[in-house]
């Protein structure tokens, strides 16, 4: 079993992760894992390689997330830096075909300098190309499309069964890990894990604003009050009953 703490931002969610660390049966991963939620992470990977006719996207959702996950400094520590091995046989398993190639797309979203260098490689290209009639591909990458005859669901549980195994999991146990649901809509993540659940740990707002003027280091949300009050309205608004 999966069971994911989620909070929202200083709701106190790491005492519900501290109380289930007295119970034997109960494994805690001790990091914020918001592999599942976060921008380049499972759930935008599912909604970019499963969109029909869109193989761009497919393309740059397998390297944005093997760069979030190789990015992200917990995932590698407690995984025994083995997070990078586990998921490049995921997205292998996922690939349909792969091959050396360039998008526009890659040129588009570079900074001035990345964008200059990236065009001097080009002109090089083209020179090298009306010279010698030879590709040399200075601008090229890995570039690939998803296998649609994989189940993108089932290999995706078989992925998170193997990160946490690596954190120090065992999958015959009760497997607690902070965050990896959002606390919104929690039970549509469950697709993504093999028996999952989730504990919401919810607070009155009043108290979590008192916290965060009283010195609470969370700077991911609002101090002004009139500010605060938007964002508690336009979050807890969205969910479940």
């Amino acid at each position: 079993m999966i069971v994911s703490i989620c909070g929202y931002n200083c709701s106190g969610s790491s005492a519900v992760l501290d109380l289930l660390k007295e119970y034997e049966e109960a494994i805690v991963i001790d990091f914020e894992c918001m592999l599942l939620d976060f921008p380049d992470g499972i759930r935008s990977l599912d909604q970019n390689v499963n969109s029909a006719g869109l193989y761009f996207r497919e393309d740059l959702a397998f390297t944005r997330f093997e760069k979030f996950v190789h990015n992200n400094r917990n995932i590698q520590k407690f995984s025994n830096y083995n997070a990078d091995k586990i998921t490049q046989r995921y997205i292998q398993d996922l690939t349909g075909v792969s091959w050396q190639g360039r998008s526009v797309y890659d040129y588009m979203t570079k900074d001035c300098i990345e964008k200059n260098y990236w065009l001097v490689k080009r002109m090089v290209e083209k020179a090298v190309y009306k010279l010698l009639k030879k590709r040399i591909g200075f601008t090229n990458r890995l570039m690939r499309m998803r296998d649609k005859d994989v189940d993108f669901y089932s290999r995706t549980r078989e992925y998170i069964d193997e990160l946490i195994v690596s954190f120090g999991g065992d999958l015959s146990k009760i497997n607690v890990m902070d965050q990896l649901m959002p606390p919104i809509a929690a039970s549509t993540f469950f697709k993504y894990v093999n028996d999952g659940c989730a504990i919401i740990v919810d607070r009155d707002p009043r108290d979590m604003f008192l916290n965060l003027n009283m010195g609470v280091d969370c700077e991911c949300v609002p101090r002004n009050g009139n500010d605060f009050v938007k964002y508690h309205k336009l979050w807890w608004g969205n969910r479940e009953n």
